[in-house]
């Protein structure tokens, strides 16, 4: 199994037959520049399009659920998977409204999952898992099986208590997809603001994984954007996380934007010290 790490929390995972899957697509950053302000990172999407059979979203918020990129990655017959949509008043849906919009207008053949539903596509398996958002707005973390591999993403999920459960149920994972910016956020329809971070900070994403048996963490979410006092990330995120799996004994995949890594065995350790 081949993985492709893209822009902010986007995945591609290609299986033995050639089939993929992506997660999480961004590419179109600038709608998000008034809350998240412009991109600091690289961005990398997919060299080509139109071949996965299958994308999914951890959630509605624009910064996951590109329509664009979606609809460019997926094949005619491929499936989006989601969680329902967000109900409510107009402050209990905003975060969610841009995406909803995008993703009506490309007409995508759509899937809505609850949590703890399955979806079958090709030979990835889609599990929807729960999840904590910062914004209090519907999320799913996604169990994907595929060549006898277990992977989670988790999108920007916040820490929570299901992490052991994941192992009882699911585990041990192979590979965990984890946000690790722990960014706070002082958005104005969620006020007042917290304080506390929306997403998890490197050390939660290494306790997370070491809950779930993880054999590998990639992380995600991180090193792209940054805009205090609106949205604070961390700065030294990926050194952080390293310093605490190495702590942990647990390997650390980070490869270049855009480039296939080959998901190791389980005995492969792939941690590297910062350049």
């Amino acid at each position: 199994m081949l993985i492709r790490r893209l822009t902010w929390c986007g995945v591609e995972i290609e299986a033995a037959d050639g089939s993929t899957a992506v997660v999480d697509l961004l590419e179109d950053v600038s709608p998000l520049e008034p809350f998240l302000g412009a991109a600091q990172g690289s961005l990398a999407n997919l060299p080509y399009g139109g071949r996965a059979s299958v994308a999914a979203v951890t959630h509605l918020h624009r910064d996951h659920a590109d329509a664009a990129a979606i609809a460019r990655a997926l094949r005619p017959d491929g499936v989006l998977l989601r969680p329902p949509a967000m109900t409510g008043e107009m402050l209990e849906i905003v975060g969610t409204q841009a995406a909803e919009q995008e993703l009506a207008a490309r007409g995508l053949e759509t899937l809505t999952l609850e949590i703890g539903q399955e979806a079958q596509q090709g030979p990835f398996r889609f599990t929807a898992l729960s999840a904590s958002d910062g914004s209090g707005d519907r999320q799913h973390s996604w169990l994907i099986e595929v060549d006898d591999r277990k992977l989670i993403h988790a999108g920007d999920t916040m820490w929570h208590g299901e992490w052991w459960r994941r192992a009882m149920a699911h585990g041990p994972i192979d590979v965990a997809f984890l946000p690790i910016n722990g960014a706070v956020v002082d958005f104005p329809h969620r006020q007042p603001a917290s304080g506390l971070a929306a997403a998890m900070t490197p050390e939660q994403a290494v306790a997370a994984a070491a809950a779930m048996g993880a054999r590998q963490i990639v992380p995600i979410h991180y090193a792209l954007f940054d805009n205090p006092p609106r949205y604070t990330a961390i700065a030294d995120a990926e050194e952080r996380l390293l310093n605490a799996a190495q702590r942990r004994d647990l390997p650390v995949a980070l490869s270049p934007l855009g480039e296939q890594f080959l998901v190791p065995s389980s005995s492969a350790d792939t941690t590297r010290t910062p350049a």
